[in-house]
């Protein structure tokens, strides 16, 4: 089963480090993420439980093998997430957007699973009303306000009135159909080319692969990236691209797509871009509701890329050349010391703007963004 959330947790240990299954149902854990010891194994797969209960002991020499048992939930119920709840329950946007709040301390599980009616509805709310938001349920924090801010419990009349429909108080289950979000499936959602790249080592006539799935600290991966003629990421999708960034701090000429992020901190007479058209992705859409809209990437133009690498290899002076620029510009625009004063004074404006509250006795401060 592919998209099984895979848990290990090391006895006495804070840390529980999770993988995903692939599409023959295999999971690994990273060995450098794993220290040796006896671990407890759990499982998230919505509609499924772990078949009794699972371990392996983790040595530093040998790998663990073991094979978990699914079965069929009994309780859908207890595994839904809040976004699940609120694909599930009947009513309009305006009647769920009333419930965002309630996500700040708990899940939808606990107001969806009462059987309060909706008198009694308006009381909890009201009660709800006068805790601080993030507050959790074994440790509510009371609002030194809370009487003026909750008002009274009328207030939420009709909220009380619109839970009460969609709970349990009138049957002993729920009236509507439990709806799940999708596992996560597919090679774009789990980004992993591992078995591509195995199977490319293996044809005679492909160039030699190295495959680097350790972690490196700070000191090897500056010294990988100087060690390199270029770093190459012809992304369809990135974020930021702190890879580029780093490589451009040593010296190393970056190959990158002309869309997106890269084109703001990669000028071409210090990279080499290359073009990309936006398509649409083949893999279904996430399930974002209204904040879902079209699903597209930058398709970067492989004939370029390889012309961009050849040039790179034919023309090594000018890939020097732009890599010692690449450097001279991160080192001006993106060095620590010039971005923290950045991010700090952003900061200081922003909450310079937000009213001050008092909530339990500390003072804080409250915005909507």
């Amino acid at each position: 089963m592919e998209g099984v959330v895979v848990s290990a947790h090391k006895d006495a240990s804070a840390i529980t480090v999770s993988v995903a299954s692939d599409k023959q149902g295999h999971f690994s854990f990273p060995a450098n993420r794993l220290e040796p010891g006896h671990c407890t194994l759990a499982i998230r797969a919505v509609g499924y439980d772990l078949d009794g209960s699972a371990a392996a002991d983790v040595t530093a020499r040998s790998a663990a093998t073991v094979d978990l048992k699914l079965v069929k939930t009994k309780d859908l119920a207890s595994q839904l997430t809040s976004a699940e709840w609120l694909m599930s329950m009947p009513g309009t946007e305006q009647q769920k957007d009333a419930l965002l709040n309630c996500v700040n301390c708990h899940t939808l599980q606990r107001p969806l699973s009462s059987t309060h009616a909706a008198d009694e509805f308006a009381q909890v709310i009201f009660r709800m009303m006068g805790y601080a938001s993030g507050s959790q349920p074994i440790r509510p924090q009371r609002r030194v306000n809370a009487d003026e801010v909750a008002g009274s419990p009328e207030k939420y009349r009709t909220l009380a009135s619109y839970l009460a429909s969609v709970n349990r108080s009138a049957t002993s289950t729920w009236e509507y159909p439990l709806k799940t979000l999708p596992r996560p499936i597919g090679s774009y959602q789990h980004n992993n080319l591992l078995p591509e790249i195995r199977n490319l080592r293996r044809n005679a006539r492909a160039p030699h692969i190295f495959l680097l799935t350790e972690e490196l600290d700070d000191a090897k991966l500056a010294s990988l990236y100087r060690g390199c003629d270029a770093l190459a990421l012809p992304y369809r999708g990135e974020g930021f691209g702190m890879p580029l960034v780093e490589a451009m701090a040593c010296g190393t000429p970056v190959v990158t797509t002309k869309a997106g992020p890269a084109p703001e901190f990669c000028p071409a007479g210090a990279s080499y871009l290359i073009p990309a058209k936006e398509t649409p992705v083949a893999d279904p859409p996430p399930p974002f509701g209204a904040f879902s809209r079209e699903w597209t990437w930058f398709e970067p133009d492989l004939v370029e890329l390889g012309n961009a690498l050849r040039e790179i290899y034919e023309n090594r002076g000018e890939a020097t050349h732009r890599g010692a620029l690449a450097g001279q510009l991160i080192l001006q625009t993106h060095a620590w010391p010039r971005i923290m004063p950045l991010y700090l004074d952003r900061i200081t404006r922003l909450t310079a703007q937000m009213p001050e509250v008092e909530v339990a006795g500390v003072a804080s401060s409250l915005t909507k963004i």
